[in-house]
């Protein structure tokens, strides 16, 4: 059970002016009062494995994130030692030497939050705590720890550090004495887009421009700053900056997100309800209380290719249509996603005052939780999912917590996975940032084609008074795998997959990450950071196979059993690296004169008997950097110039991807459309090979727009139809999919926009365009 210790009202917030604008970290901390003791870092009983002094501390550094080539120093230099901690690097830690070091890698200031003083804390306290917490026993003070029982420390480092040392309910909030706090009867209308305010006479008679407020709103506490008087009560505001607001601010808490928290920001008339089955039983912990299941977020595509999420109340089955949608950058297909969460839990912890400025900021995540998806594309983009401001503690403070898919692919995955975890950032004044990140046991199973990697994120960002944004962090979960398939003559499919998982990455004071436009205290003062946690666990190599009967199953060796050169392999499953310059200046490059050309003939019907099998020639200048087949066929061309061409092959028609020029983009382009010659492929009626060239760029935020002199430009084949149209408007990606024909699927034959073609690309483009068929 947490400590609960409540010292006075509520809040958050940070000073910018006041604050020190680089770290110093050269001299080791000194000695601080007569309640320090001396230490015995060199055990006095030893075993076989113990690990010493140096291995301790790396251990310790490694735990808070901190890198370095000598880690004696880089502990120094973050106060887990000091220069009264006598003892050589190959020294057997003592028990005490690792129990001192760990509590003072807690943070003085996190520890001063938890007891409640401004006063040092001594040696003598992190011992204290370090016994009676039970981070070591007492009776090991004097032992030597082997390998294993260091990491079982560090494991009970990470247990107090996000449970007793990070309390619920600390509040200690003194506003200026110059801000201004008004009723809620003084308030006749607030329009937080808008940043106007409008009052009762009687109480805006006594403000002007530049005066502080403060108000409740929706449950939470905001500060503004008044920046004109526009009379009769009326007033434009600003977001002030932390000393404009706060005297004090200490605060520590933690907080669940909840099913309703996700709801209520969203406005429950805006979410569209449906009711699944209801739940007959749920389970009830050791008092006898009803546990909640926990809720379910659902992304997937609907029938415009937009993403659409849905959560669901895992106790009664009912779910929820957010009002949220999500248009792909890039052609993804099969997208679906669902993340069962059991708990998640945020919590933040503050410490500033305006004599001082900010001491210390922390934000810290539990989740358990559980995922599974099934994509397959060629993508690389943060989805928002759902955001949620969680008030944490008093009114003053708020978390506001977005949560994202980040798919990495280049190929096809299906991914379940349960990777129970905690992590978080901290800032410590004259020690900079650092991160801590434990995770339970997780269990994963793979299905993948090509290299993808698939990560849920969590980024919750600590704001003060609703207006100033503290500290920001970005924790992505999940997995990464690099898979090639083997299609065997008996109908079998093996798959050999490279899988590391879990794998955590850790950003903070990012500085495109900003919350109503204004980037968090931490990222102006420059403290960020960003680091990845991939090596928790050795990469594993893992063969899955499908029989020919569709049993799947995982095995330690192939169960195909005829000899190799009866197999058939698929070689054109795996994505290749894309040749350097110098790679493909070194082969022929003059067509005319060698007069070599290489044929090309898709493979979906191989699998597909439906679809069609196509043709096109190329020049031996041209070479084959990707292919994929799975449940579409995708073919990247590229010569020395980088001119591209690509094939893609869809197992959808394309009206899946909708028929509309204009999307939700904020780009939007004109482009002209010339013929250039009949095309070869005619599957009944005439296709024509185009240049399509754009010629302005509209911006659909500011109005802008830009004309081009000399557009990018792209060839395509398409039906005579779009060929004969002499402009055409279009937003994002949506011109490729305009290029698409069914056949009977939608496929692509086209070149990319590129600004850069010389005139010998532009010829080798079309040629090869113009051997497009449909027969050998």
């Amino acid at each position: 059970m947490k400590k609960k210790l409540i010292i006075g009202i509520s809040a958050a917030a940070i000073l910018i002016a006041a604050i020190i604008t680089g770290v110093v970290l050269s001299k080791s901390p000194e000695k601080k009062n007569s309640d320090d003791i001396n230490v015995t870092c060199k055990a006095e009983v030893t075993k076989d494995g113990d690990i010493t002094c140096y291995e301790w501390l790396k251990k310790l550094c490694g735990k808070t994130s901190v890198e370095a080539d000598d880690y004696r120093k880089a502990a120094s230099d973050y106060g887990y030692i000091t220069d009264n901690d006598e003892f050589n690097n190959d020294d057997i830690a003592s028990g005490e030497f690792i129990a001192l070091s760990a509590m003072r890698a807690m943070g003085e200031s996190k520890m001063q939050i938890y007891l409640g003083t401004d006063d040092d804390i001594s040696d003598k306290t992190n011992m204290e705590l370090a016994v009676d917490k039970e981070l070591i026993a007492e009776d090991s003070l004097n032992k030597g720890f082997s390998d294993e029982e260091a990491d079982n420390v560090l494991d009970k480092f990470d247990e107090l550090y996000y449970g007793e040392f990070w309390p619920d309910d600390v509040e200690n909030v003194e506003y200026n004495d110059n801000v201004k706090q008004l009723e809620y009867f003084d308030i006749k209308d607030y329009k937080e887009d808008d940043n106007t305010i409008q009052l009762d006479p009687e109480a805006a008679k006594n403000l002007k421009k530049g005066d502080t407020i403060i108000f409740d709103y929706k449950g939470l506490k905001v500060s503004e700053k008044i920046s004109e008087d526009a009379g009769n009560g009326a007033f434009s505001l600003e977001n002030p900056e932390i000393e404009d607001v706060f005297d004090t601010l200490i605060l520590s808490d933690f907080e669940s997100l909840t099913l309703d928290d996700i709801i209520d920001y969203y406005g429950r008339d805006n979410v569209e309800v449906s009711y699944g089955k209801p739940v007959i039983e749920m389970a009830a912990n050791v008092s006898g209380n009803i546990k909640s299941k926990g809720f379910g977020i659902e992304v997937s595509q609907n029938d415009n290719s937009e993403l659409e999420v849905k959560l669901q109340d895992n106790n009664t089955g009912a779910y929820y249509k957010l009002p949220v949608k999500h248009r792909f950058k890039k052609k993804c297909e099969n997208f679906s996603v669902k993340w069962d969460v059991n708990n998640i839990s945020v919590g933040a912890q503050v410490k500033y005052t305006l004599k001082d400025g900010l001491k210390y900021a922390s934000v810290g995540v539990d989740i358990d939780s559980e995922i599974s998806s099934s994509i397959e594309g060629e993508l690389s983009e943060g989805i928002l999912i759902c955001e949620i401001p969680k008030p944490i503690g008093g009114a003053a403070v708020s978390v506001s917590v977005s949560l994202y898919v980040v798919p990495e692919l280049d190929g096809s995955l299906s991914l379940k996975a349960e990777i129970p975890f905690h992590s978080g950032v901290s800032y410590e004044k004259g020690k900079g940032t650092k991160a801590t990140m434990g995770q339970k046991s997780s269990q994963i199973a793979v299905e993948a084609e090509g290299e993808m990697g698939l990560f849920f994120r969590t980024a919750p960002m600590v704001v003060a008074a609703r207006t100033i944004p503290l500290i920001d962090i970005e924790l992505d979960m999940g997995a990464e795998a690099d898979g090639k398939i083997t299609r065997r003559t008996n109908g079998q499919i093996c798959s050999d997959i490279s899988i590391n998982s879990p794998v955590f990455k850790v950003s903070a004071g990012n500085e495109d990450v900003k919350f109503n436009n204004k980037k968090s205290l931490l990222s102006k003062m420059g403290m960020g950071l960003e680091l990845k946690f991939d090596k928790i666990r050795e990469p594993e190599t893992i063969h899955y196979e499908k029989l020919p009967d569709g049993t799947k199953q995982y095995v330690k060796e192939c169960t195909y059993s005829e000899q190799a050169e009866q197999e058939k392999t698929t070689e054109n499953e795996t994505v290749t690296e894309a040749p350097t310059k110098e790679q493909l200046t070194s082969q022929e490059t003059d067509v005319k004169k060698s007069g070599s050309l290489n044929t090309y003939k898709t493979r979906l019907a191989e699998y597909y008997p439906e679809q069609t099998t196509f043709y096109f020639d190329y020049p031996n200048n041209w070479i084959v950097t990707k292919e994929r087949v799975s449940s579409g066929e995708y073919v990247v061309l590229e010569n020395e110039n980088g001119a591209k061409l690509e094939f893609d092959a869809s197992s959808h028609k394309k009206s899946i991807y909708g028929n509309q020029m204009y999307g939700d983009g904020k780009q939007y382009f004109e482009a002209t459309v010339t013929p250039i010659s009949k095309s070869r492929y005619n599957p009944g009626e005439n296709f024509w090979i185009v240049k399509i060239k754009e010629t302005q760029l509209l911006d659909g935020l500011t109005g802008g727009q830009t004309i081009y002199d000399d557009g990018p430009e792209m060839y395509a084949i398409i039906p005579e139809e779009n060929a004969m149209k002499d402009t055409i408007g279009y937003s994002g990606t949506r011109v490729m999919i305009w290029c698409m024909f069914d056949c009977p699927n939608a496929t692509l034959i086209w070149t990319p926009a590129n600004g850069s073609l010389t005139d010998k690309d532009r010829e080798e483009i079309i040629a090869i365009l113009q051997s497009f068929r449909d027969t050998p």
